[in-house]
């Protein structure tokens, strides 16, 4: 089994992180593709000598014209007082805003091709994973902010090499390391998709590991559903470096989108 996670942008002019995990959680293959069929494509050849699950950072079905999803709606209250947000998906803004509904394009290339697809949120899953009282600050300021950011995420996902299911990162050469540089806003923002698409692959691994004892389906859909790991119960404990000295709560958290 093979677990493929796809950082899908929302527009057609960027591009999408993909990352494969094999059944020992660790890295098999990677790719950057911005044409919507070339992502359709990679994700098809993971299924040509065994199976494979998908697993989608992106709005995969919107039946609602305005406002949020009923699904969105649902990931906030299952992570209330965590100040998880999400963007508010509705046909119109996705027309209107980025030219179309990606998500659910990808859907229609995969149906019908063995290579079953969930929805996933990053966020969301490293909060639950990591307990933590709201998501990690990765996503917003100059390079050199957002590159300490991936840098703090890949050192915590390499923690996970003794989870069930493992995550094993070792050797992966794009993984950020502590005071790397960054080269350049566009070699950060790959950085930044390929980090995502391996939490999207690493919650299709947790997902088919334990279901709902430890995940949560929302969603109606049968071929296009939000699947997260669930929150511990309870406040979140404060998140710090190892060997930090500095305040509880001080951690490098984001406010919710």
């Amino acid at each position: 089994m093979r677990f493929v996670g796809v950082d899908l942008a929302w527009t057609d002019h960027r591009g999408s992180g993909l990352v494969v995990l094999d059944e020992r959680g660790r890295v098999e293959s990677w790719a950057y593709r911005v044409e919507l069929e070339a992502v359709a494509s990679f994700c098809l050849a993971q299924t040509r000598d065994e199976p494979a699950m998908v697993a989608v950072d992106a709005p995969l079905c919107v039946p609602n014209e305005t406002g949020h999803r009923a699904v969105d709606r649902a990931l906030m209250r299952l992570f209330a007082g965590r100040r998880l947000g999400v963007h508010a998906a509705s046909r119109r803004r996705l027309l209107q805003v980025y030219g179309g509904l990606r998500g659910e394009r990808l859907v229609e290339r995969l149906a019908g091709r063995g290579c079953p697809v969930i929805e996933v949120y990053p966020h969301a899953a490293l909060v639950a994973w990591l307990d933590l009282p709201a998501p990690l600050a990765y996503k917003r300021g100059s390079r050199h902010e957002r590159l300490a950011g991936l840098q703090r995420l890949a050192t915590l996902l390499r923690r996970r090499a003794g989870a069930d299911p493992p995550l094993d990162v070792d050797g992966v050469p794009w993984l950020p390391e502590p005071g790397e540089a960054a080269e350049s806003r566009a070699a950060v923002e790959r950085m930044e998709s390929l980090l995502d698409a391996l939490i999207c692959a690493h919650v299709a691994a947790f997902w088919h590991r334990w279901g709902t004892a430890r995940c949560a389906r929302l969603g109606e859909g049968e071929t296009a559903y939000l699947v997260t790991p669930l929150p511990k119960p309870g406040a979140a404990h404060p998140w710090r470096e190892e060997g930090e000295d500095g305040a509880a709560g001080a951690g490098p958290y984001r406010q919710a989108r």
